[in-house]
């Protein structure tokens, strides 16, 4: 496991003080993204709430990584019907291979 470490990020105008054993470089991508989203919200409504803007960036970050899982699973579940297929027609092999 990693060690826990504390990294101070801006996203939206604010600094953050975050503890996270994760590697710096991914805590700072995390912070990146979400401070883009959060700006590409607010320029697209201006007058929007700060932590409405939070929450549509949260929901756009979530609807995404759902995609992705969804996308994994049914990834998981070709790659599992091949194997089956690849399995029953070595069953069905009637030659030996040396």
């Amino acid at each position: 496991m990693n060690e826990t470490k504390t990294y101070r990020l801006g996203i939206f105008h604010d600094t953050y003080t975050v503890r996270s054993d994760e590697p710096e470089a991914r805590v700072r991508q995390a912070s990146h993204l979400v401070d883009s989203l959060m700006q590409e919200i607010a320029d697209a409504a201006p007058h929007t709430d700060t932590t409405k803007i939070a929450v549509l960036a949260a929901l756009r970050i979530a609807s995404t990584l759902l995609n992705e899982e969804k996308a994994s699973q049914d990834q998981q579940e070709k790659l599992q019907a091949l194997v089956e297929t690849v399995g029953q027609a070595l069953e069905g092999s009637s030659s030996v291979f040396i």
